[in-house]
């Protein structure tokens, strides 16, 4: 899910390296390690406003996409979580890069339990919002239980099923690579 924040890793050129480089050299001068580089990248969306100041303001009113204030989110997501144990299910059909997961994790820690004990479903149209997410999830330390799927929730009532199952089929390609690059290593390794 993370392809479209990272598939500039495939790309060829000279000039797209040096963007890339640029941009790294600007976020990390701008102190994006003292927001994601320790317990604070719990605190904050750090995707979410960036990606929404990326897009024009057309696109924005046309795909009615919608920033959700950290502080909103912690709200709505407090209301919401209720009694929250062990092995609940968080689902959110608008997830975006995730605010409303960062706030129920939030949540979730201030209540004496491990995020990574619940499973996280969200679903966006926006692919490119969707990778944020599976970013964001690795750096608010979500776990291994967030499935994440780019498809319209309203018009695909199934859609929870149908990410579980591309989940599914994806741990198994990566199962299966690996076996192929442990053979692979097998077979170059001196004897």
């Amino acid at each position: 899910m993370a392809a479209p924040i990272v598939g500039w890793l495939h790309g060829e050129g000279e000039q797209l390296a040096g963007r890339i480089k640029s941009t790294a050299d600007a976020a990390l001068a701008a102190g994006q390690l003292d927001l994601t580089g320790g317990d604070r990248r719990f605190d904050a969306d750090l995707l979410g406003p960036v990606l929404g100041a990326l897009r024009s303001p057309a696109a924005t009113k046309v795909d009615a996409q919608m920033y959700t204030p950290g502080d909103v989110a912690l709200a709505l997501t407090s209301v919401m979580l209720g009694d929250v144990k062990q092995g609940q299910v968080f689902v959110d059909d608008t997830v975006g890069t995730g605010g409303l997961f960062r706030a129920a994790a939030q949540v979730v820690r201030d209540r004496g339990l491990d995020p990574t004990a619940l499973t996280w479903y969200g679903a966006d149209v926006d692919e490119l919002a969707v990778a944020a997410a599976a970013v964001n999830s690795v750096l608010w330390q979500l776990g291994t239980n967030v499935v994440l799927y780019v498809g319209d929730p309203l018009a695909e009532p199934d859609w929870s099923e149908a990410a579980a199952q591309q989940k599914v089929q994806f741990q198994r390609e990566v199962h299966a690579l690996r076996g192929v690059l442990a053979a692979l290593d097998l077979e170059n390794t001196p004897r």
